[in-house]
């Protein structure tokens, strides 16, 4: 969670500020501070990835013993907060690369259409956006960019706040170690028919983690 606060606090709240005080130059080397980070992030992510898929492994679990599973799927659930806290980041930077683009042609675009046009000293870029719409079809060409724009910042404390999601992981894998207990017991009794059905819900169950944690399998 503190990753993602500390690398991209500097975003919030952008649309309510002055599009005057917007210090381009600051935030872009902000964002060139924060992309490096991301480098170490997607470094991070694979060898988290390869921890993760290990703890929750069916052949790896089904040679472990009930004690060394349970810890097992522990370290697992660990692994996974920290992916999907990892993965918030990286996609936040992609979103943001996007939005730094937009803010800084935003900018240009205030002071341009303030030469030929008078705007409020101090307008925000929320309000800026509201004045391009509400002049009509001859913006209509900015309109699209400037939703997406407002779209991203607001997300911004969303994506923050959601980055966690600790209390959801820990019920999955409480839920997958009792899914490997019954297929561990179908194995002992040679039930291999019913053992695959137990082996099916399995991986249903570790896509659903996986989706929890907003990842893809990395490779």
């Amino acid at each position: 969670m503190g990753v993602i606060t500390d690398a991209f606090g500097w975003m919030l709240g952008v649309q309510k500020k002055s599009i005057n005080d917007l210090d381009i130059a600051e935030m872009e080397s902000k964002l060139r501070a924060t992309a490096r980070l991301g480098e170490m992030w997607e470094r991070e992510l694979k060898k988290a990835d390869k921890e993760y898929r290990d703890a929750v492994s069916i052949e790896a679990n089904a040679g472990r013993s009930p004690i060394a599973r349970k810890l097992s799927l522990q370290k697992g659930a660990i692994t996974a907060k920290r992916i999907k806290t990892l993965s918030s980041a990286v996609n936040m930077l992609n979103k943001m690369r996007l939005t730094f683009e937009q803010l800084k042609d935003l900018k240009k675009f205030y002071h341009d259409l303030s030469t030929t046009m008078q705007l409020p000293k101090g307008i925000s870029v929320e309000e800026f956006v509201k004045q391009v719409y509400a002049m009509g079809d001859q913006m209509e060409d900015k309109k699209a960019a400037l939703e997406q724009m407002i779209d991203s910042l607001d997300s911004v404390g969303n994506s923050i706040s959601q980055a966690t999601g600790d209390d959801e992981i820990e019920k999955l894998m409480s839920e997958l170690n009792e899914l490997y207990d019954e297929y561990n017991t179908k194995l002992a009794m040679n039930d291999t028919q019913a053992a695959d059905e137990v082996r099916v819900k399995i991986e249903l169950k570790k896509a659903e983690m996986d989706k929890q944690m907003g990842v893809k399998a990395l490779v």
